[in-house]
């Protein structure tokens, strides 16, 4: 490609144009402000600069282009606003004054770090990945993927304000995998915000800029006021030696979430020191479980040790526990469909999904086939996981209170001892209780197993739903056995709870896999990727039929959608069956789809 036909403002080929016809940036467009650096200039030998994308307090990012890899990309450089300066057509950032040059260089240092950190997880699909970092013009660039889409904050914006609880979540649990794996290594993100959560075309979440370097220099400055995010940075970041760990990380992304499904800012740490009272998200109109609303609160206690002291609690708590790891035997879930033509599974006619030799699993990071095995866990576990656990850390102490025993003298010397009860002997055992037979059956390893403790929850309280589905999906996807599955899934929608299906959705942005749910009143979908879920009540689903004319085999190899959902928004999704008779599973789905 001929650099000087590149656009500046979007890296596509504008030809011999002045003005891009795609962007509309024409060619020759100054710096908005001296402080940015002027498009077309060249880093590191080999990154172009284009148009700045935006400019926060602590740094500048632009468009880039690198050409020895031919592809586009973003480069942020460090530049505190507050500290530092670039004088006329200079590309070299001083600070204002050598006093300011030890917070300068303090900053600088972190910075670098940062890229250092951020780096080691480019690996993770949910976190924005670093190319290259480097020092160049007295400061430091930092070289990342560049991303379409918006960030969270700005969707809110878009749409509204705020999102459903289903679709809060699907954005949640990726992001909950990635800050355990962040935490696992032993580094905090301390900005999670909004503003710091990216959603790509495809719904696609990407966490961003880790705050260390903003934090480091904000702290030294002691103008934390700077660099906190008033509603989402809890109480420990407002002190010099609050202690923070995984918890600061929960109670800002607790915030989020907050904000995301009520619409409405939380109060400021603060504001309530002061008082003002943090709202129950039902209280302002959330449709969610008791259960749910109690994690999130617990999430934003004020106290550090009133919280959840891990992400993975927090995560068990608000969702359920589909990336719990489980080694009951699942029917495999079929991969993608990139996956399905390298392999060739196409067999006489049909999709058939590989059997694989299931890995052990790592310490932290839980493989993606687990997702889908520990499924059968969906929702059960909430319940059981909110039982109170003191978090297990010294810091911060807890305040004692003092247990007081009456004195001997206070008893009146008239009262007769009361009479001693016969011995009964040892006391037996209680029965495990329905929430610990439904977590034990969802985390089984074998079916068999599973339909056992499934069964005796069903026996300690018949009336709750949990079970059934439990109870159904073993049946189904283990035994092949539709007439039992189908009768326990009815029993679970009668209760009010749902039929859960894995299933797999050939989506206009690819395909993956996920658990499909009908319930009495609404359906929902949710994948391991958090892209393409959505809940939608009963009556806004369009259609819910069988795909009578599916996409040409030769173009999904074999895997075709077996059933069509359109929603009242106009969305529009391909499913497919993965169970061993996809013809009978794809039947029972549309039939109990149409008895709800």
């Amino acid at each position: 490609m001929d650099l000087l036909e590149l656009c500046m403002g979007c890296m596509a080929n504008r030809g011999q144009r002045e003005e891009c016809p795609r962007c509309r940036y024409k060619e020759g467009t100054p710096a908005a402000t001296p402080m940015h650096l002027l498009p077309r200039t060249e880093l590191h030998g080999q990154y172009l600069i284009g148009r700045v994308l935006g400019h926060g307090g602590f740094g500048i990012t632009y468009i880039g282009w690198d050409k020895h890899l031919q592809r586009k990309l973003a480069v942020k450089e460090y530049f505190p606003n507050d500290v530092a300066m670039r004088s006329g057509s200079s590309r070299e950032v001083t600070a204002f004054s050598t006093r300011l040059r030890k917070d300068f260089d303090y900053g600088l240092e972190r910075y670098i770090e940062e890229a250092r950190m951020v780096a080691r997880f480019a690996h993770h699909p949910n976190i924005l990945s670093v190319l290259n970092f480097f020092r160049e013009n007295g400061t430091a660039y930092i070289v990342m993927e560049y991303l379409e889409g918006r960030t969270l904050e700005a969707h809110l914006d878009r749409i509204g304000g705020k999102i459903r609880v289903e679709e809060a979540l699907g954005i949640a649990v990726p992001l909950m995998d990635a800050l355990s794996e962040v935490h696992a290594a032993g580094i905090l993100h301390r900005d999670v915000s909004p503003d710091n959560i990216h959603l790509g075309p495809n719904r696609q979440v990407k966490l961003l800029d880790f705050g260390a370097a903003r934090m480091a220099l904000g702290e030294r400055s002691q103008n934390l006021s700077v660099i906190l995010k008033e509603g989402y940075a809890p109480t420990e970041q407002y002190r010099s030696k609050g202690p923070q760990g995984p918890w600061t990380d929960v109670y800002a992304l607790a915030a989020t979430l907050y904000r995301a499904m009520t619409g409405v800012m939380p109060p400021g740490v603060l504001d309530r020191m002061t008082g003002e009272e943090l709202k129950a998200p039902r209280s302002l109109g959330v449709e969610m479980s008791e259960q749910q609303e109690a994690a999130l609160l617990k999430a934003m206690a004020f106290e550090p040790a009133a919280r959840f002291e891990t992400m993975e609690q927090f995560r068990n708590a608000l969702v359920p526990p589909i990336h719990a790891a489980s080694s009951l035997t699942l029917e495999p879930v079929a991969p993608l469909i990139s996956e399905v033509t390298t392999q060739s599974a196409v067999r006489q006619g049909e999709f058939q999904p590989p059997r694989t030799t299931l890995p052990p699993v790592e310490k932290k990071r839980i493989p993606g086939w687990v997702w889908s095995a520990a499924s059968g866990a969906l929702v059960l576990l909430v319940l059981y996981t909110l039982r109170p656990v003191p978090p297990a850390r010294v810091q911060p102490p807890r305040r004692q209170v003092a247990s007081v025993e009456p004195s001997p003298t206070a008893a009146k010397e008239d009262t007769p001892p009361a009479p001693q009860p016969e011995d009964p002997g040892p006391a037996k055992p209680a029965g495990p209780g329905y929430e610990e037979l439904v977590s034990k059956a969802g985390l089984a390893g074998k079916a068999s197993e599973a339909m056992e403790l499934a069964s005796a929850a069903i026996e300690v309280e018949p009336d709750r739903w949990e079970a059934y589905d439990l109870l159904a999906q073993v049946q189904l996807y283990n035994n092949n056995n539709f007439d039992e599955a189908a009768a326990n899934y009815r029993k679970s929608l009668e209760r009010g709870g749902f039929a859960t299906f894995h299933v797999q959705l050939d989506g206009k942005d690819g395909a993956g896999s996920g658990l499909l749910r009908l319930g009495k009143n609404s359906i929902s979908y949710l994948d391991r990727a958090g892209t393409h879920t959505f809940t939608a009540r009963t009556e806004d689903v369009k259609e819910f039929h069988e795909n009578r004319n599916p996409i040409p085999r030769f173009l999904r190899g074999g895997a075709a959608a077996a059933f069509h959902v359109r929603l009242g928004n106009g969305e529009n999704y391909n499913f497919g069956g993965l169970s061993k008779d996809k013809a009978k599973e794809r039947g029972l789905i549309l039939q109990l789809a149409g008895e709800r």
